[in-house]
């Protein structure tokens, strides 16, 4: 038997448990039950009994009967979780100094945009009656407006900033862009571009830089519809002016390349890992020098199941009329990558041979088409050399990278950039963000950064889950919705009381490495 205190930082009162550990048969370990005895007096430092046990006969006091209307209760499991992952990976911390007020208010905003993708933002008050926030505000549509007015420029790169800050020195960064389509006339950023969700609407543009080290989102911009990934790096460039570090590493893909981001990027002195096109013609000299022997067995990389060698370029991207900046081309070969390739290749063939035979129209229609068939007097002919180009670069792919790093590693990095691209789904699928449902700037502002507050939270969860394998058992709305049959209750006499955390409850917190409530 033990005495413990505890210091609940809620109510500002100290409590006193009594510990009694126990052999759990169905854990097979050690566990421990604790009583409420009592609590610290501030005044004196001593413990006043909560009931008979310990108490001064001459301090009696009458007996507060229970009263069941004066009980409220709400969801408390799920923003606990939440409110502890926030302090864990310190959004409370940077957010506190940026936003002094109000930072608790942005994080409540941000839980109820996790536990309730689907619903709107207007919908926030209704559902604060039924969950416990930490904030003891009442989030009228009024309030939250005001709320978003206050997320400026300023305090958002103040925020990246501290964020970054928190960083290894060492790690790469993840770079891409996704398309939010609008049906706002009004907002300055939407304008008709390349929409990566097909829709026939205006949109805007919204870039993300996130850790390859801790999976996280770092920083994020709106950029207007209009503007194609491969524009975007000046955006990136001007955003890291601010910055506090001698060198920033960058993982993007292909859709960024062209030979003057890559001189850009060398004369940032930007450490960069870069995919690249096929199609150039410095890409296809390089595969052509190796392509006879790349699959010896001292290229090959088991982990992948490929073969990889680096080429040094020397003279592709100018740092002077005599000199040239140092940038690696990594040559990958994947075996059954290509057989697959000649064999879709050749089922196109097929495809487009019986196409031209019943519709010849269509000849002047595809594109493709015409990349393998030629035009004759009896016909259509195909055109074997490029039939035989396209067979010959199946299974290859290229990384450009001015970095000391070797293939594999390349790749490595490279492939863990998928992170951005599957939080894009976290944004447009969970948050409700495939539309933007705001009318003015202010507001689009204020909501993105809300936003990007709980894409950390889920990115941090989604990490987890994956890093104890939680997620075999259970997708994250089984994790929020178990831990949301937890309850609070609140009573004017007696204070706050837990409801029951069961065993799969702690599991899930425990996976998350988050202490249950106790």
């Amino acid at each position: 038997m033990a005495i413990i205190k505890q210091f609940d930082k809620r109510s500002g009162i100290t409590y006193v448990y009594e510990s009694k550990s126990y052999w759990d048969k169905e854990k097979k370990q050690s566990r421990a039950k604790r009583t409420l005895i009592g609590k610290i007096d501030e005044k004196t430092g001593e413990m006043v009994p909560t009931d008979g046990r310990m108490r001064n006969a001459k301090k009696k006091e009458k007996a507060v009967k229970f009263n069941p209307k004066n009980v409220t209760n709400k969801h408390f499991g799920s923003t606990y979780l939440l409110q502890s992952i926030a302090r864990k990976v310190h959004l409370i911390d940077d957010l506190k100094l940026i936003f002094p007020q109000h930072y608790q208010v942005l994080l409540d905003l941000a839980y109820f945009l996790v536990l309730a993708p689907t619903n709107a933002m207007r919908q926030v008050e209704n559902w604060s009656h039924l969950h416990h926030l930490f904030s003891n505000t009442q989030l009228t549509s009024q309030f939250i407006s005001k709320i978003f007015q206050e997320v400026t420029e300023n305090k958002k790169q103040s925020f990246f900033r501290k964020r970054i800050n928190r960083l290894d020195e060492d790690e790469f960064w993840c770079y891409d862009t996704t398309t939010i389509s609008s049906y706002s006339q009004t907002l300055p950023y939407i304008q008709f571009g390349f929409n990566k969700e097909h829709d026939q609407l205006p949109q805007l543009n919204l870039a993300y830089v996130y850790s390859e080290k801790t999976r996280l989102p770092i920083m994020y911009r709106p950029l207007t519809g209009s503007v194609p990934d491969v524009k975007t790096l000046p955006w990136l460039f001007g955003l890291f002016d601010g910055l506090e570090r001698e060198n920033i590493r960058l993982v993007m893909d292909r859709g960024f390349y062209s030979q003057e981001n890559v001189v850009q990027l060398c004369q940032e002195n930007m450490t960069f890992i870069l995919g690249s096109k096929l199609s150039l013609k410095y890409v296809q000299n390089a595969i052509n020098s190796v392509i006879d022997d790349l699959d010896d067995y001292q290229y090959y990389l088991p982990s992948y199941a490929l073969y990889a060698r680096e080429i040094h370029l020397k003279s592709v991207f100018p740092a002077s009329k005599t000199s040239y900046y140092p940038v690696s081309l990594h040559v990958y070969y994947d075996p059954q990558r290509a057989s697959e390739e000649r064999m879709a290749l050749d089922g196109k063939l097929k495809q487009w041979e019986e196409l031209l035979r019943k519709k010849p129209e269509v000849f002047d229609d595809i594109k493709q088409i015409r990349r393998y068939f030629a035009l004759t007097n009896n016909g259509y002919q195909l055109i074997k050399e490029a039939v035989e180009n396209k067979k010959r670069q199946a299974g290859y792919f290229v990384l450009l990278s001015n970095s000391s790093l070797t293939s594999e590693e390349v790749l490595r990095l490279y492939r863990n950039k998928d992170v951005v691209e599957k939080n894009f789904e976290n944004i447009k699928d969970r948050m409700n963000m495939r539309r933007t449902r705001v009318s003015s700037e202010q507001s689009l502002e204020g909501k993105l950064f809300v936003q990007h507050i709980a894409l950390i939270l889920i990115a941090y969860i989604k990490r987890e889950m994956a890093l104890s394998g939680l997620n075999k058992s259970y997708t994250i709305d089984d994790v929020l919705c178990n831990l949301d049959q937890i309850y609070g209750y609140w009573d004017d006499s007696f204070g706050f009381t837990l409801g029951e955390v069961l065993s799969k409850h702690e599991q899930i917190y425990e996976g998350l490495k988050i202490t249950p409530p106790r």
